[in-house]
């Protein structure tokens, strides 16, 4: 299928500001099973410099700069994606070749190291591991992606920010985000690399809100990364469109930047997702 994407943001000023180097994060991630066809990013009022580059984790961000005062800032991502059927459960784990957990951890453990490292979590999210735990590493993912998503409250929450593993624990309730950090701290704490990855969700028959999705990526042998969307709970199939994935959920923001003055900003956003069979 054919997949259209718009995503329009605007950043409105109490007042006239003069917006610093802005990087913003919108140009889908090609996949085995995802193509992009087009994509184009406006940014009005024109700026100065619009500069599509990589960062070390091989996202494409838009690098922006402007040298004029503005009173709104209005930002339009169009992309166009070809998108073909894909199946998660389609590999083998791989315990003895040469991507087994052992010897490709041992030979890339300074690149996996910030996919790994995580807090330590107190004695009640360790219990909670051991009981949704399985040998099978793609059970254990599945189970903790279903468990979360039945025992826990999926909230459109539009505060800035995530809550921490913990705070999202105890609450028992938390946006895509938290509910993906949550996770990705548990998995973390039983040894697997993980990644946050911010992206699109297409899933027509959900409510309004889930088109601005978070889920998280964990490495597995014979896999490579494999996608886990505890809010949904399941694995992520050709629905999930990846646009920035990173050891760290602030590196995968749409939007980094700053502006000079003391004005004070409002930001709204708007995203559909129509198909074409």
């Amino acid at each position: 299928m054919i997949l259209y994407i718009s995503h329009q943001t605007t950043y409105t000023y109490s007042e006239k500001v003069v917006p610093g180097m802005h990087y913003k994060h919108f140009h889908p991630q090609n996949r085995p099973y995802l193509k992009v066809r087009d994509f184009h990013l406006e940014v009005q009022p024109n700026p100065s410099l619009l500069s599509a580059r990589l960062v070390p984790e091989n996202n494409v961000y838009h690098q922006v700069w402007m040298n004029q005062e503005v009173h709104k800032l209005h930002i339009t991502a169009s992309a166009v994606l070809d998108v073909k059927t894909f199946n998660p459960f389609d590999f083998i784990v791989d315990i003895n070749g040469p991507h087994s957990s052992a010897e490709y951890l041992r030979q890339n453990q300074e690149y996996f190291r910030p996919f790994i490292e995580e807090m330590e979590l107190p004695e009640r999210m360790q219990d909670f591991s051991r009981e949704v735990a399985d040998n099978n590493p793609v059970s254990f993912c599945s189970n903790l992606a279903r468990e979360i998503h039945e025992s826990w409250i999926h909230e459109l929450r539009p505060e800035h920010g995530i809550l921490t593993p913990v705070e999202c624990y105890d609450r028992k309730a938390g946006s895509c985000r938290d509910l993906t950090r949550m996770a990705i701290a548990i998995l973390r704490n039983q040894g697997f690399p993980c990644r946050y990855v911010g992206g699109y969700c297409f899933v027509p028959q959900l409510e309004d809100g889930h088109e601005l999705h978070a889920w998280l990526e964990i490495y597995l042998p014979g896999s490579g990364w494999l996608g886990v969307d505890p809010s949904l709970g399941l694995l992520t199939s050709e629905h999930h469109i990846p646009v920035a994935s990173s050891f760290e959920p602030s590196r995968t923001l749409p939007v980094q930047g700053f502006y000079h003055g003391d004005a004070s900003s409002e930001m709204t956003a708007k995203i559909t997702i129509s198909k074409e069979e």
